[in-house]
C-alpha cells in the first residue's frame, strides 16, 4: 500500500471512529482498524493544519458521493467517499463481535448457500439480489481497513460484474438495512445469512 493510500486509510479510519462516537458508542480504536500510532499522529497533524484526505479530494467519512461500480446488476459498491474504491472495514459490534462493514457502515454478509472453494455465488436471480445486494469491486479496486489484503478477492458474476470476496466468500449487504452497530442486523436470516468477520468466518450467533 502506498504512503498516500495508507494516509487516506488512516484518515478514513479516524473519521469512522468519530462517526461511531457521535452516535453514542465508544467506537473502535485506531488499533482496531490496523492503524499505527504514527499514522494516527499524522492524521491529527493534518487535521490541525486543515489538510487530510478530505482536503485532497479523498475519503471524508461515511456517506458522500460514490463512483459507480462496474457491471451494475443491482449490486452495491460499498463506497464511503468519492475515491472510487470499495471499502471494507473491520469494526467492533456489541452483539456480533468483530465484523466487516462496507464504506457506508452497512454490515457485510456471507451465505451458507455459497462456496469459498472455489468462490461461487448462488444469489444471482433478481428475487435474491433484491434483498441481498452483492458488494461490487469499485473502479479503483478494493481497500481493506482491518481486513487483510490477502483475504480480499473477487469473482465474476453472470452479468459480468465483479463481486468482492473475503477469504473466498462472496459478500453482500442487506438491502434497506440501516447502518449502525447497535443491532445484529440480518445475522442468521433464513438460517443461511451471516455477518462475516475479517477472517471470512461467521459472526457470533444471534442472541436473545
Amino acid at each position: 500500500m502506498t504512503n498516500r493510500l495508507r494516509g487516506a486509510a488512516a484518515a478514513a479510519a479516524c473519521a469512522l471512529m468519530l462517526t461511531l462516537t457521535a452516535c453514542g458508542g465508544s467506537g473502535p480504536t485506531a488499533e482496531d482498524h490496523g492503524m499505527t500510532a504514527e499514522e494516527h499522529a499524522q492524521w491529527e497533524a493534518e487535521q490541525a493544519g486543515g489538510g487530510g484526505a478530505a482536503a485532497e479530494g479523498g475519503h471524508s467519512g461515511h456517506g458522500g458521493g460514490a463512483a459507480p461500480a462496474p457491471g451494475g446488476g443491482g449490486g452495491h459498491s460499498g463506497h464511503g467517499g468519492n475515491t472510487g474504491e470499495t471499502e471494507l472495514w473491520a469494526v467492533q459490534s456489541a452483539p456480533l463481535g468483530y465484523i466487516v462493514t462496507d464504506g457506508t457502515g452497512q454490515i457485510v454478509y456471507r451465505s451458507d448457500r455459497d462456496s469459498n472453494q472455489p468462490p461461487t455465488s448462488t444469489c444471482v436471480d433478481p428475487a435474491c439480489t433484491a434483498a441481498w445486494a452483492p458488494v461490487l469491486v469499485g473502479e479503483s479496486g478494493v481497500v481493506g481497513l482491518g481486513v487483510k489484503e490477502d483475504d480480499i478477492g473477487a469473482l465474476v458474476r453472470p452479468d459480468g460484474s465483479k463481486q468482492v470476496t473475503v477469504a473466498g466468500w462472496p459478500v453482500y449487504t442487506h438491502v434497506g438495512e440501516s447502518t449502525g452497530l447497535e443491532s445484529a442486523g440480518g445475522n442468521g436470516a433464513d438460517g443461511v445469512w451471516w455477518a462475516i468477520n475479517p477472517q471470512g468466518e461467521k459472526a457470533l450467533p444471534p442472541t436473545g
